[in-house]
């Protein structure tokens, strides 16, 4: 699951050439994560894995900033108990 992620986000995500981030600073790389998180497979693939990481956890609550966070916080805390 994780190498079908990796994968997804270098093919989705992961764009090289000259770009001017948010900061004005510059970079050669650009990763929109959004490509991949919006994606229903990778959104799928986020909310599977990040529940694994928190299923043993005493976790009361999922969140993060809107729209990086928007999609994949509900489908995480809707995956099934084992």
């Amino acid at each position: 699951m994780r190498d079908q992620l990796r994968q997804m986000l270098l093919a989705r995500s992961m764009r090289f050439g000259e770009f001017v981030l948010s900061s004005g600073a510059t970079s050669n790389y650009y990763i929109d994560v959004r490509k991949t998180s919006l994606h229903p497979v990778g959104l799928k693939l986020i909310s599977k894995l990040f529940y694994e990481m928190v299923k043993n956890e005493d976790v009361t609550a999922v969140g993060g900033l809107t729209l990086g966070a928007d999609p994949w916080s509900p489908a995480s805390c809707s995956m099934p108990p084992k």
